[in-house]
C-alpha cells in the first residue's frame, strides 16, 4: 500500500505505509520473541544474543525507546 502526496513542486513524492517486513502478525510469535519487561541486564543480554545481537544493538534500541519526555 501506498499514498502519494501532491504538492506545488513537479514531482509527486511517494511514501510507502505498513510494514515491510511481513504480512502476517502472530501475538504467540511476539510473546516468544520479545523479552518481558522485567528481565534484568544479563538476561535481556542473553535474549538479544540469541537473536543475533550483541551488546551495542542492546544498548541502541533499549534507550532509544527510553529517552525522551512525556508531554
Amino acid at each position: 500500500m501506498y499514498i502519494v502526496f501532491k504538492n506545488n513542486v513537479h514531482h509527486t513524492p511517494t511514501a510507502y505505509l505498513g510494514r515491510n517486513d511481513t504480512r502476517t502478525t502472530s501475538k504467540n510469535d511476539a510473546n516468544s520473541d520479545l523479552s518481558p519487561p522485567f528481565f534484568n541486564f544479563s538476561q535481556l543480554l542473553c535474549s538479544y544474543q540469541s537473536h543475533g545481537l550483541d551488546l551495542h544493538d542492546l544498548v541502541v534500541l533499549s534507550t532509544s525507546h527510553s529517552i525522551g519526555l512525556a508531554r
